[in-house]
């Protein structure tokens, strides 16, 4: 048994040795990464995959990109869904919630009025109270995220 465990962390050893010093190159960037920063496109969540193929449409799941790579569209993602949701509150203290909706002809906006009284009741539930302060906690890193979106291009021009 204690031979087996030897032998067994020896191989793990090699094979470790083996991709230290590989690498792979980026499917986006065509930057060289370790391979231990290697993250499938199998791997990605559908919504932050989509936000890469916006950039990038060949990307697809046989792909593979840097994780640094990664978090930057997962911040992205992020932003977005904090704009959002503080549009969604903006849109309730109008008394109006939207939809988008597709359409034969594309996507659309659908808005609907709500009464106030609806508004108000909404406002005392404590899925509204949770949003709220998750949105004030988190409107600091959606900025700093949306100020940092000016400088992806900039990245491109070391290649």
């Amino acid at each position: 048994m204690k031979a087996k465990r030897v032998l067994n962390c020896k191989l793990a050893i090699k094979i470790y040795a083996m991709n230290a010093n590989k690498s792979f190159t980026s499917a986006i960037s065509n930057i060289e990464f370790p391979e231990s920063e290697r993250v499938l496109g199998k791997a990605i969540r559908i919504s932050v995959l989509r936000l890469i193929q916006e950039d990038y449409p060949n990307f697809d799941s046989n792909n593979s990109i840097a994780i640094s790579e990664l978090n930057v569209y997962r911040e992205k993602y992020i932003s977005k869904y904090l704009q959002t949701e503080i549009r969604e509150l903006s849109d309730l203290e109008k008394n109006v919630v939207t939809k988008q909706v597709s359409t034969p002809m594309g996507i659309a906006t659908a808005i609907k009025e709500v009464p106030k009284e609806h508004v108000e009741i909404f406002k005392q539930t404590e899925y509204y109270k949770t949003l709220c302060n998750i949105v004030e906690k988190l409107q600091p890193i959606a900025e700093i995220i949306s100020e940092c979106d000016e400088y992806k291009d900039l990245s491109k021009t070391f290649k």
